[in-house]
């Protein structure tokens, strides 16, 4: 189990971008408009959890590029969307 949590942690950071100037680790990922203030507060949230001086900045960058296609998962709908994750 602590070998899979520990490969989980080095697949994410192995996703960010590192920012030698300011030492921080950068993420970019879409997010979509309705879910923007609750993303904030995770982040607001597990900072005060981690108890270090550290804490998770979101920033909206302006882009041209179309965002990836959302759709909200009813109750419905919910059982075709695993189906086509499972594809």
């Amino acid at each position: 189990v602590l070998a899979r949590k520990e490969k989980a942690v080095y697949h994410t950071l192995n996703k960010l971008s590192i920012d030698v100037t300011s030492k921080v680790l950068i993420a970019e990922a879409w997010v979509p408009t309705y879910a923007k203030q609750q993303v904030q507060d995770v982040l607001a949230r597990i900072g005060m959890a981690s108890h270090t001086q550290l804490s998770a900045v979101m920033h909206t960058l302006p882009t041209h590029d179309l965002p990836p296609t959302h759709y909200r998962t009813t109750k419905f709908t919910h059982s075709f969307q695993t189906i086509v994750e499972a594809y």
